[in-house]
């Protein structure tokens, strides 16, 4: 098994699939499947609590001065894409959770699956 192909996915695919949620939103309202909030107005709730989330992970990440693994930043914790993927999972949840629990359920794991890529 090539361990360097598993590596450079996982650091690829996990910038990417942090915001998986967040899209599962756009694309269900697109789709027809109505949320909560029109697009506008939930592009606006997404806004602010990602500004929120993004602002408390960089004041804890500033006063804990975590070492990264590899040594090269003390700014290793908490995970920011880890902080991403959740605040987008439940950004998925609050706008669909009346319509239906399990696409709540389903950005819950994908962020348990994004973590796990962090992992490798």
């Amino acid at each position: 098994m090539n361990y360097r192909k598993i590596i450079l996915f996982s650091v690829h695919a996990d910038n990417f699939m942090q915001y998986a949620p967040a899209a599962a939103v756009y694309a269900l309202n697109l789709s027809g499947v109505k949320g909560r909030h029109n697009l506008a107005d939930a592009t606006g709730i997404y806004a602010i609590s990602f500004g929120l989330m993004k602002a408390s992970t960089l004041i804890v990440k500033s006063t804990t001065h975590r070492l990264r693994p590899d040594g090269s930043t003390n700014n290793s914790f908490p995970s920011g894409h880890t902080a991403t993927s959740f605040a987008a999972a439940e950004f998925l949840k609050q706008e669909y959770k009346d319509v239906s629990p399990w696409i709540g359920y389903a950005g819950l794991c994908s962020s348990r699956g994004h973590r796990g890529f962090q992992v490798v």
